[in-house]
């Protein structure tokens, strides 16, 4: 399987407006781990999602993210996945426990089926994990492993990914409450 590859070094990649990657055949972004190569969104529009896979009319179809963190201050998503087959996210943080601003969802999966997130750090005022939807309007199979959920949710879409408990599997995870 040939992946159209895209590196980040160590490093804090500033960006004043939302990043959006869509259309590419197999796209692959790796860094050199979620605290060392950071992709931070730094604009003024604070409504905004910062960083967004797929336009949300095409499908994305295997798409790969490792060791990539993704800061942001808006009240949208840190990262927002539209219409996605075959997305896979390893050692990745969505938003941040030590920054004073956080996304009101640290990832948003807006139409997925058969997707995996493994080894990741998740923080949103509102919700760590949202899914809204999927492509075949049947199921969503999405897979979370080993995960560290902090200060809010995971927030299913009931009526639109008609999803039951079974379908989501998160088996390790460490909720963190602050008091």
């Amino acid at each position: 399987m040939l992946f159209r590859s895209l590196y980040f070094p160590s490093g804090t990649y500033r960006t004043t407006a939302q990043l959006t990657f869509a259309g590419a055949k197999r796209p692959a972004l790796f860094g050199d781990g979620p605290e060392q190569s950071i992709i931070k969104y730094d604009g003024e529009v604070t409504s905004a999602d910062s960083f967004v896979i797929g336009d949300n009319t095409n499908a994305e179809f295997d798409f790969y993210i490792e060791g990539l963190g993704f800061k942001s201050k808006t009240t949208g998503a840190c990262v927002k996945v539209n219409k996605a087959v075959r997305p896979v996210f390893d050692c990745v943080s969505f938003g941040s426990v030590n920054d004073a601003a956080r996304p009101s969802i640290g990832i948003w999966f807006n139409g997925v089926d058969i997707g995996s997130v493994s080894n990741f750090d998740a923080y949103g005022t509102t919700e760590c994990v949202r899914v809204n939807g999927t492509l075949t309007g049947y199921k969503a199979d999405l897979l979370l492993n080993n995960a560290k959920l902090a200060e809010s949710s995971i927030g299913i879409d009931r009526k639109s990914t008609r999803l039951n408990s079974s379908h989501i599997t998160i088996s390790y995870a460490v909720f963190c409450l602050k008091k």
